[in-house]
């Protein structure tokens, strides 16, 4: 009776035959033998709870047979099959395999293991997989075969050492072997590879050793930071923090931080053209501060809650605000220590608009938020209150989504959608589209933005964050830095940022991938500062800067 016969008849008696209760299952009394001799063997099987069924034994090795192959239960009964190994006793060595037994209630496998004559026999683990957090891991060799054997251990290098590298084991028994892992030889965040050399008899086998290694970066921040800016010509981060409510000079050289007390929860911060002032925006206030002497020089009043603040190359500030569909930038003259708030005139523009001073001086560019199509516009600073210019010529044709950011020379704009656009004194000739920006990660994804853009003339570079999401003020930044080139926007590589580590009572680490928020290059464009946060860590240095150095 051939064995697609018995599947035949195995599948009639479960469509006619059998009944689906109480979850019968088909049980074996052993999932292992061994054969180290031409004794017989007996498994057992059974169903529990009783159900009549048919079963089959379908595949086994060469080296045993078995009596008999297959049944059918009538009664709550147990069937024995007897296992008789058929070896060749000229050839010694170890046999392996399974016999497979199939039925209408499912399928079961025995693994068999057979022994002819004296032979040494154990098993190790391949690979050894050493966590970041891990300073000393164990393994076991274990004697399967049928005779005692002596062991020697050899690290292939000072990344490990092993604390009981030598010794016995007796027929059946097992031996734990400890090894401490090395940290201060690894002077690098990567995968070190290691191995230990086993060595029984004459056979010497490998077990692969690869540690993963964390060399913190990070320099973690006291505060939360709510917006920021560099400044080249100092090589200085300057962000702003709510809790608490200070502003902060992180120097990029020196990792130095120092800081400004603020009277009011900050809401952004702008540097002044020359880099040795900021205004930073409050709700209904405006801080005028001086980052040579890291103090305040005063705070006007506003007729808004502060969305976005700009440090006009005039001396004077220009906040946008918050709220309100209809509305005017706020514009204080900062050469006057009175409160001096005057509206900007022309068109409205919405509440929270973002907006940036052109590198060229004399005009604001503005990105409108929360609309459908998104658009860019542009404002005049020349007389001190800001006059609406005009907006792009465009009307839904490439999208724009909320922010934007320039190139050094102001000749381009990045805009948070992708699209790039050129500037020009000429209104025919302004916020022309210039190309669109395509991520290596996300080439078609219309769900897709920049979080942060910076771009560096000397080594031709931009440095970008990529956030994905569904709406312009719910997404997320991916934990990288993405490199394109400035002149074709070509990709060029990415920088996975550092995750975060924390040690807890369990697994002994847990980590958080970084959600970046802010990345600038430093003046020669060969580092960038990059402002993370270990989202959803609960830490309470959740947030922290990153320095990467930058060869291409």
């Amino acid at each position: 009776m051939t064995k697609y016969f018995y599947l035949l008849l195995i599948a009639s008696c479960f469509i006619f035959g059998c009944k689906k209760d109480d979850n019968p299952q088909l049980t074996l009394s052993a999932s292992e033998f061994v054969f180290d001799d031409m004794e017989t063997q007996s498994l057992w099987v059974s169903v529990t709870p009783f159900k009549k069924c048919s079963y089959q034994v379908i595949s086994l090795p060469e080296w045993l047979k078995i009596e008999p192959k297959g049944g059918t239960f009538y009664s709550n009964e147990e069937h024995e099959l007897k296992i008789t190994p058929v070896f060749d006793l000229s050839q010694h060595g170890v046999y392996e395999g399974n016999i497979v037994v199939y039925s209408t209630l499912g399928e079961k496998t025995v693994h068999v293991k057979g022994i002819v004559g004296e032979v040494v026999y154990y098993t190790f683990p391949d690979t050894l997989e050493v966590d970041v957090s891990v300073t000393a891991k164990k393994f076991t060799i274990e004697n399967q075969g049928n005779v005692d054997f002596s062991f020697s251990l050899e690290p292939a290098n000072d990344y490990i050492s092993i604390v009981n590298a030598a010794g016995q084991i007796a027929v059946g028994e097992k031996k734990d072997i400890e090894i401490n892992i090395h940290r201060d030889k690894m002077t690098e965040a990567k995968d070190y590879e290691s191995a230990i050399y086993l060595k029984v008899n004459d056979k010497t086998d490998a077990i692969n050793v690869v540690i993963h290694h964390f060399v913190e970066r990070k320099i973690h921040l006291e505060s939360n930071v709510i917006d920021a800016e560099y400044s080249r010509k100092r090589e200085m981060m300057v962000y702003v923090a709510s809790d608490p409510m200070k502003l902060y000079l992180f120097h990029a050289k020196t990792n130095v931080i120092e800081s400004v007390s603020l009277n009011f929860p900050p809401t952004c911060i702008s540097i002044s053209p020359d880099q040795d002032y900021a205004v930073v925006g409050h709700d209904a206030h405006i801080s005028y501060i001086d980052l040579n002497n890291k103090s305040v020089i005063r705070t006007y009043n506003v007729s808004c809650n502060v969305f976005d603040i700009v440090f006009g190359d005039n001396n004077w500030a220009y906040a946008f605000p918050k709220y309100d569909q209809w509305e005017n930038i706020r514009c204080v003259n900062l050469n006057v220590p009175n409160n001096n708030e005057t509206l900007h005139t022309g068109n409205s523009i919405y509440d929270k608009t973002k907006a940036r001073l052109s590198p060229l001086g004399g005009v604001i560019y503005g990105a409108d938020n929360g609309l459908s199509p998104s658009d860019i516009e542009k404002y005049s600073i020349t007389n001190g209150t800001a006059e609406y210019l005009y907006d792009s010529p465009y009307h839904g044709d490439y999208p724009m989504n909320g922010d934007l950011w320039f190139s050094e020379d102001g000749k381009r704009i990045f805009t948070k959608g992708k699209s790039v656009f050129t500037t020009s004194e000429l209104k025919e000739q302004d916020m022309r589209y210039n190309g669109t920006i395509v991520f290596s990660d996300d080439p078609s994804s219309w769900y897709s933005y920049i979080q942060w853009l910076d771009h560096s003339a000397k080594m031709g570079n931009l440095y970008m964050l990529m956030a994905e999401g569904y709406w312009w003020d719910d997404y997320a930044a991916k934990p990288f830095v993405y490199i394109h080139n400035a002149a074709n926007l070509v990709f060029k590589s990415k920088i996975p940022l550092e995750k975060y580590y924390v040690g807890n009572n369990q697994t002994g680490m847990t980590e958080y991938e970084p959600m970046p928020y802010f990345v600038f290059s430093n003046s020669a464009g060969d580092e960038v500062v990059v402002v993370t946060k270990a989202q959803g860590s609960g830490l309470e240095k959740e947030w922290a800067i990153e320095k990467i150095a930058i060869t291409n």
